[in-house]
């Protein structure tokens, strides 16, 4: 009888994905990340596309060569207006949300990191009063990080 394994590959295996529930705008909620973990993420040139180039959702990232580490911050929510053209109507405009990964409708950033120490990470992140709630990718969503891997 052949034997199948799976290997994941030392890289990934170390990669901690942390999920944020946070009223923040995208900008600020990196910036109080930089501030209590020290580090410098900043906005990348390209958002991340989604559903045929119709959404974007923004993406900071930090490299640290110094600590061989990487974070990344991806926003989950986007929020869009869609405005209606007659003035007949009681609301001129309405918003919705689109989701990049539907099954975690309720978390507004995923932080994404190979920092050595995640739970110190996620502790500094409790303690911040502006983040409702911080924890680790759920086991059954880890499809999630290879989907991420870019």
């Amino acid at each position: 009888m052949l034997k199948h394994t799976l290997t994941v590959p030392q890289e990934e295996a170390l990669r901690q994905m942390l999920c944020l529930h946070t009223s923040l705008p995208a900008h600020q909620l990196a910036f109080r990340i930089n501030k209590s973990m020290r580090i410098k993420l900043k906005r990348d040139r390209e958002d991340l596309d989604a559903k045929n180039n119709t959404e974007q959702y923004p993406v900071f990232s930090y490299r640290c060569p110094k600590e061989k580490s990487q974070w990344r911050l991806i926003g989950n929510k986007n929020h869009t207006m869609r405005n209606f053209g007659d003035g007949n109507s009681l609301f001129d405009a309405s918003e919705s949300i689109q989701y990049l990964f539907n099954s975690l409708s309720s978390v507004d950033f995923l932080l994404d990191s190979d920092a050595l120490d995640t739970n110190m990470v996620q502790e500094k992140l409790k303690n911040d009063p502006m983040i409702q709630s911080c924890y680790p990718l759920p086991k059954h969503l880890t499809y999630i990080k290879q989907q991420l891997s870019f």
